[in-house]
């Protein structure tokens, strides 16, 4: 829960040292991209990032439907119907079509990084 907002969130932890290397290596720190992106919809919503004790937080909405892998586990299917699938992937595409236009890349597509939003 966040102290502030009161609101539900996600809270990824790194380690200072890889978030360095990480943001060396792309350019861009993680939260930065995010925040680059955050007028997008479709694009993981960052609350706020901060250091502390040699880690690095990413603090972000949660997404209770989770990943797109837990996701399928949760329908206990492999594939979804097509109109669903054509749906989620028009949403990935305006997402990964905003941060090319803010300049970045994404380099980590993959079902774990799918994160699923349903009302």
């Amino acid at each position: 829960m966040h102290r502030v907002t009161g609101l539900k969130v996600a809270i990824k932890v790194m380690q200072a040292e890889k978030a360095a290397l990480s943001r060396e290596e792309n350019g861009i720190s993680e939260s930065s991209a995010m925040e680059l992106c955050e007028k997008n919809s479709n694009v993981a919503s960052l609350i706020e990032s901060f250091s502390q004790d040699g880690h690095v937080y990413i603090v972000t909405k949660f997404y209770r439907t989770g990943d797109m892998l837990g996701y399928l586990e949760t329908k206990k299917v492999n594939k979804l119907p097509e109109a669903e699938t054509r749906d989620l992937v028009k949403q990935l595409a305006s997402g990964v079509r905003d941060i090319h236009d803010q300049g970045v890349v994404h380099r980590d597509i993959k079902h774990l990084n799918i994160l699923i939003s349903l009302s």
